[in-house]
């Protein structure tokens, strides 16, 4: 599995979305008024995110 991507390491993703995350919750948190709601809006963004980095490697592939 670890041939699969040719893309960039998994850790340089994750510093990706623990930074976005960082500077987005704030912003889910006001605009939703609750944290679990906040916490639920930002995990759903990182599962696109994700789904997006994995959709693209596999089409290069």
């Amino acid at each position: 599995m670890t041939g699969f991507f040719k893309g960039p390491p998994l850790l340089v993703h994750i510093l990706i979305v623990t930074m976005a995350n960082a500077l987005a919750f704030p912003l889910f948190y006001q605009w939703a008024g609750s944290i679990l709601y906040a916490f639920l809006i930002s995990v759903g963004v990182l599962c696109v995110y994700g789904l997006a980095v994995v959709w693209f490697f596999k089409s290069n592939r």
